[in-house]
Formats: structure tokens, C-alpha cells, sequence
């Protein structure tokens, strides 16, 4: 099993809450932090950030060891929050908790095969799915 991370909620300085208004957008409104381990992070509010803080830390218990709040941390490689980060820890989620799963089918294909071709993009791969686990049944 793979090497648990950690969870944080940051409380930014001055000098972080710059960069990373300069790396989301400088009218964002960002005060906090929430690093998601090695998984990524995002940038927001603290009532924005804590919501995700409190939920995943329930949610996602195989990822995280440890949960805890700091206003010194200097860990960023960047400011930059990560694109679809719900997905990433979805997908390393699964991989953790149904390693020998038939179908490696995660929440983020199926939203790449809606964003691509809508209904079409997401009826082939439900069905794709589907022949994969009859075809491991039948095996």
C-alpha cells in the first residue's frame, strides 16, 4: 500500500497570498490553502478551503494520515491551484481501495469523455465498461 499524505489547511502570508493571487487570478479572493499531499492543492477562502478540508479528510482516509491546520508552511513548488483536484484524489482513491478492479474506469474518463462528445462520448464509455466487467465475469 502506498505512503499516506497529509492534508493541510495553510493560512497564507501576505507574501504567499500575492503569488498565488498572481498564479489564479488577481481578483480571486485567497487568504488560504488546502495541500492535498502529493496530490495537488487549491487556493481560495478559508471557508471555501475548510469545506474541502473537513469533507475529504472524512472522504478520502486511505490517502490522508493526517489532517492538520498550520499558518507556516513554505512546501509550494507553485501557487497554481490544480486543475480537477476532486478527480485526482478520486482516482488515487480508487486505485488505493479496488487495486485489482477489471474496469480502470475513473470519474475523470468519464468526464473527458463528456466534455469531448457529450452523451454520445459518455454512452460508449459506460458501455465499454460494461463488456469489460461481463468479459472478467466470463473468464
Amino acid at each position: 500500500m502506498p505512503e499516506h499524505d497529509e492534508i493541510i489547511l495553510v493560512a497564507l502570508s501576505d507574501e504567499q497570498i500575492v503569488k498565488a493571487k498572481e498564479a489564479n487570478g488577481k481578483r480571486q479572493r485567497i487568504t488560504t490553502a488546502l495541500v492535498c499531499g502529493n496530490h495537488g492543492q487549491l487556493f481560495g477562502t478559508e471557508n471555501w478551503c475548510r469545506k474541502y478540508y473537513e469533507a475529504w479528510s472524512e472522504i478520502y482516509p486511505e490517502l490522508f494520515s493526517r489532517a492538520y491546520e498550520t499558518d507556516d508552511y513554505d512546501g509550494f513548488d507553485s501557487f497554481q491551484t490544480t486543475p480537477k483536484l476532486v478527480s485526482v484524489l478520486t482516482d488515487a482513491s480508487d486505485d488505493i481501495l479496488y487495486p485489482d478492479d477489471p474496469v480502470d474506469l475513473k470519474p475523470s474518463d468519464l468526464e473527458d469523455a463528456k466534455g469531448g462528445a457529450g452523451c454520445l462520448g459518455l454512452l460508449v464509455a459506460l458501455a465499454v465498461a460494461e463488456l469489460a466487467v461481463l468479459t472478467a465475469l466470463m473468464a
